[in-house]
């Protein structure tokens, strides 16, 4: 590929070869609720709530289980001076950092000088570095599919951006949780997240090296909403801070306010109830496509009329009759409005599952 070099030490060798209502009975109480606390030898304290697995549960697992234990990173840089800080605090936070092996795709400008010190991490056998003239760069998706052909029998692979911030034993709680998911019969688990941001020129700034608001960190996890459709029909989404009742397994216990289903498609309730309750909610399925004339499609009893609008219009459309088919085609317009705005709760969530109904035991 013209304009590119690939810098690699060597070549690393594995080491081991529509709309419902739906009525659920909450059964599961603060008393009888099995805790997921796992006590393993070398656990962390870190008295969270969330820390329901141990940062050292990987320790235990069988050695027939583990591979090289190698960790991939994958990281496409765009002219940014956060390059080299996420390197270094990636490799200062890690149990084991000799395990880490960097595949970047380094879009250069000759100007820049924040980071030239990546020249010198360069040396080091972990790092395998796609330099890049940034004026000649192909976007985001360019640049990790080439990282893809970096990558050697490694265990694990890591996705970033190149402006990120790691908490201590970051690599140990990752390798952790993979494993306890494996033990709850997920084969190949797979962990994402919009993760929150921090603000680097306030970082360290009480001299605490805390992660804090103070030091320019949010406290809260992110969650994506929708704000708006655009102009061109698809639907524009930004980041907010979850609210602490959208906090899952936050271990408060009170009455249900959420649904939500898990991973493994199942229903969940949050925050935890605190006794058994009965709750009634409304949940969304996915569109349904009608190609024969019995088909019905699951839309809200309210709505139906906004597809008979649309149709309607087609038909005026083909009788040439334009003043009915502006009409109808108004009246389909402001019934799909209306239908985004009450289906779809572009302030809080995508989808609203919150509880219409409750009714205690």
């Amino acid at each position: 590929m013209p304009g590119i070099k690939i810098v690699r030490k060597n070549r690393l060798k594995s080491i081991k070869s529509t709309s419902s209502e739906n009525v659920v009975e909450v059964q599961h109480s603060q008393q009888d609720t099995p805790s997921l606390q796992i006590s393993t030898p070398g656990k962390q304290d870190t008295n969270e709530p969330w820390d329901k697995v141990g940062t050292y549960y990987h320790d235990n697992i069988d050695q027939n289980r583990k591979g090289n234990q190698r960790i991939f990173v994958q990281i496409a840089a765009y002219r940014d001076p956060e390059l080299i800080p996420t390197i270094k605090d990636m490799i200062k936070r890690a149990d084991n950092p000799e395990n880490l092996r960097f595949g970047i795709c380094w879009q250069y400008h000759p100007d820049d000088e924040y980071d030239a010190d990546l020249f010198e991490l360069m040396k080091d056998e972990r790092f395998q570095v796609i330099r890049v003239d940034a004026r000649r760069g192909h976007g985001t998706c360019w640049a990790r599919h080439a990282l893809q052909h970096l990558y050697c029998e490694d265990e694990f692979t890591l996705a970033i951006d190149s402006h990120h911030r790691f908490v201590d034993h970051w690599d140990s709680e990752m390798k952790s949780m993979y494993y306890y998911m494996q033990d709850q019969g997920h084969e190949k688990p797979l962990f994402t997240g919009y993760i929150t941001s921090y603000k680097p020129w306030l970082e360290n700034k009480d001299g605490t090296d805390e992660r804090s608001l103070a030091n320019g960190f949010e406290t809260d996890p992110w969650k994506m909403i929708i704000d708006r459709f655009i102009p061109e029909g698809a639907m524009f989404f930004l980041p907010t801070s979850m609210e602490k009742d959208e906090q899952r397994d936050s271990g408060d216990y009170d009455t249900p306010k959420y649904v939500y289903l898990t991973p493994d498609y199942k229903l969940g309730v949050s925050p935890t109830p605190d006794k058994a309750y009965v709750v009634k909610y409304t949940y969304f399925k996915t569109a349904t496509e009608l190609s024969a004339a019995t088909d019905v499609p699951e839309v809200s009893e309210q709505f139906k009329n906004t597809l008979i609008d649309g149709a309607i219009y087609h038909l005026y459309m083909m009788r040439d009759n334009a003043e009915l088919a502006a009409l109808s085609k108004r009246n389909f317009d402001e019934g799909i409005e209306k239908m985004r705005t009450i289906l779809i709760n572009r302030y809080i969530r995508m989808r609203d599952t919150r509880v219409s109904h409750v009714i205690n035991d």
